[in-house]
């Protein structure tokens, strides 16, 4: 009997997406055929960043990391991150960074929680959810923001709509609700697909039930990405 040959389309900026796709293949132990297609193009919307009284500042992606460390040498302030992604990139890129939640609403929880005084600067991108800067005010830790990059929305490429008119299976995991709701908008062929959600919130940008992460990271992400492509593409019983 042939084993049907998985096809995992990744749709994070290139860095991102290969590392998610070393990643899989480490936990597959499989032959299984990647397609990159990013929906994101991050773009740099500043040239210079100006701290004031910042005390510290508040890291909800690794764009923004990445963003900000090529506006300025200084990394005097402590860095509050989301997620352990977010958290390593600080820390690549020079900062004193610590995890402080796993999403928006347990970063200001862990923030506020901790004592940690303001005023603080979140580093973020043009379109941003949580209100991170607005709540973090709200509970007594004073907080301004800063716009480094945007999100441009890109189209899905040739590669990604050949196999999305054939017949074999495309299983694609999703970590934002933006990229989900362009994936969403572009979708379309006879292949069929297997969206995998980081969390409810990008689930809810699709029109069909998918899994949901049991927690907000790339591990957790490639867990429910690798027991559904093992549940629709079993491997040949021995």
């Amino acid at each position: 009997m042939r084993v049907s040959e998985p096809i995992l389309l990744l749709t994070r900026p290139l860095d991102a997406s290969q590392r998610f796709a070393t990643l899989m293949q480490d936990r597959l132990g499989r032959a299984v055929r990647i397609c990159i297609s990013p929906l994101l193009d991050i773009v740099p919307v500043s040239q210079a960043v100006d701290f004031g009284n910042a005390n510290g500042l508040v890291f909800t992606s690794a764009n923004g990391v990445v963003a900000l460390s090529r506006l300025t040498q200084d990394r005097t302030l402590p860095a509050y991150c989301v997620g352990a992604a977010t958290c390593e990139a600080a820390r690549t890129h020079g900062w004193v960074a610590t995890v402080s939640g796993q999403d928006a609403q347990s970063l200001i929880a862990g923030v506020s929680a901790s004592g940690i005084k303001g005023p603080l600067m979140h580093i973020r991108g043009v379109h941003s959810r949580g209100d991170v800067a607005k709540n973090l005010t709200e509970v007594g830790v004073p907080t301004s923001e800063t716009i480094v990059y945007d999100q441009v929305e890109l189209e899905l490429n040739q590669d990604a709509k050949t196999l999305l008119s054939g017949s074999d299976a495309v299983f694609v995991p999703l970590f934002s609700p933006r990229t989900a709701a362009s994936f969403q908008r572009q979708v379309s062929g006879t292949a069929p697909v297997y969206p995998v959600a980081l969390s409810q919130a990008v689930a809810d940008e699709l029109r069909d039930k998918c899994p949901v992460a049991v927690s907000p990271g790339a591990q957790a992400l490639a867990l429910e990405t690798e027991k559904l492509i093992n549940k629709v593409c079993p491997l040949e019983a021995r």
